[in-house]
């Protein structure tokens, strides 16, 4: 079966991916999370919702920008396949 019919027939998920597996990745991450929860309980009610939306918030720019960067990626990869198939 041709990439194509995988990515037809949902054998190819480009946005379910696995996180990177990289020990930087990794390091960042956590440390991320644990300052979050460091500064999560420093917070009163009130200023842990407005904590929430702000993640919430940031959540949806990196969706919208994994987004861009994808279609950006594949058009770019498109036009150099393009240009070496097409180029005299």
């Amino acid at each position: 079966m041709g990439i194509l019919n995988e990515l037809y027939f949902g054998n190819i998920t480009p946005g379910e991916r696995d996180e990177p597996s990289s020990p930087a990745y990794r390091s960042c991450r956590d440390a991320l999370n644990s300052l979050e929860e460091e500064l999560f309980s420093r917070l009163t009610g009130e200023e842990q919702e407005l904590f929430r939306q702000y993640s919430n918030e940031a959540s949806r720019l990196n969706a919208i920008t994994d987004e861009d960067a994808f279609l950006y990626g594949f058009q770019l990869g498109a036009r150099m396949i393009a240009a070496a198939l097409f180029s005299p």
